[in-house]
């Protein structure tokens, strides 16, 4: 080996040997070596002891358990929490008055065919999927009752109101 090369094993040996020496015996002050280049400069013009930047190295983050890494930090101290709230006088709120319904909810069947057999008239209705019978007198889904029949119209009473609806039929071709 050249003089030149044991020179330059030389350097990178002692380089290493100074980074491990650096890593597993580290200084007993952890401030950073920023912060205590300010903290020396502004000893030196004022006197004062500069504030600590606490938590601004990233071992520092990883030490601490800040959940949030991104979280702003600076160098003054966080504000003091606030004071207990006083309590406050809940507004006075004017009594709910429920509303009454206007009227029968709009009839919910469609009329589809008709059939009469001697005395007894009756009508096929419909109502989204589902085929209804229909007579007068009959109680339709506990809420509609048939109160008549005649060629022009179905006439029902809606049961939780008392009031009337009709449903008009269709003109017939005879």
């Amino acid at each position: 080996m050249d003089k030149a090369a044991r020179l330059r094993w030389t350097i990178l040996l002692c380089g290493l040997i100074g980074t491990l020496v650096a890593i597993f015996y580290p200084s007993d002050d952890d401030t950073p070596y920023a912060a205590r280049k300010v903290a020396a400069a502004v000893r030196k013009t004022t006197g004062a002891v500069a504030p600590t930047m606490a938590g601004v190295n990233a071992g520092d983050d990883a030490d601490a358990g800040d959940p949030d890494p991104f979280a702003p930090r600076g160098w003054q101290a966080p504000p003091p929490p606030p004071a207990a709230a006083t309590p406050q006088v809940a507004a006075i709120v004017a009594p709910v008055v429920p509303v009454e319904p206007t009227g029968p909810p709009p009839l919910p069947f469609r009329f589809v065919g008709g059939m009469t057999d001697g005395a007894d008239q009756m009508v096929y209705l419909g109502r989204g999927d589902d085929a209804l019978v229909a007579r007068v007198g009959d109680v339709l889904e506990h809420t509609y009752k048939v109160t008549s029949i005649t060629a022009t119209q179905i006439e029902f009473e809606h049961m939780p109101t008392g009031q009337k609806q009709a449903l008009a039929l269709p003109a017939r071709d005879n």
